[in-house]
């Protein structure tokens, strides 16, 4: 898993915000990879 100072590069890499970064790349995502929410 990429660390968060990798992210932070490639956000600046790419000059976009690493939070829009790691927002697009959850969407990305297929659902079975999220983990479901709980309920408590």
């Amino acid at each position: 898993m990429p660390t968060l100072v990798l992210v932070l590069k490639i956000a600046r890499a790419l000059q976009v915000s690493s939070a829009d970064l790691m927002v697009e790349t959850e969407a990305l995502l297929p659902a079975e990879y999220l983990a479901e929410e709980s309920s408590t």
